[in-house]
């Protein structure tokens, strides 16, 4: 079950928009709720890039989950990806969860979900 709070390493083809890189780790903000709209298959995310440079929630290396660069979960790269993908070890592998601090800074800069 793909659950908000949790980091994937996805093939990028899968997310909505460009990117230049082939794999990128992604925090998911938002899952479908089928209580809302049951056609909905959206998981929204957003990803993580080594360019410090870009605006969003700073990230330190986190080995815990692979990552061993500090890295940015950035304005520019909110994301979307069909759920089945994300059930497909192929395209998306589980790395675990975002500390519990960092993925409220995620939450309320991305989703303004403050109850989350």
């Amino acid at each position: 079950m793909v659950t908000v709070g949790q980091m994937y390493l996805v093939d990028t083809s899968i997310l909505n928009g460009r990117d230049p890189k082939p794999y990128r780790p992604v925090v998911v903000i938002r899952v479908p709720d089928p209580a809302v709209d049951g056609s909905d298959r959206r998981v929204w995310v957003v990803t993580r890039t080594t360019d410090m440079r870009q605006q969003g929630v700073a990230h330190a290396a986190d080995l815990r989950l692979g990552l061993d660069l500090p890295g940015v979960f950035a304005d520019a790269y909110v994301r979307w990806g069909d759920l089945g993908d994300f059930k497909d070890r192929d395209r998306a592998r589980l790395l675990g969860h975002v500390d519990s601090r960092i993925l409220r800074r995620v939450l309320d800069r991305f989703t303004g979900d403050e109850g989350s």
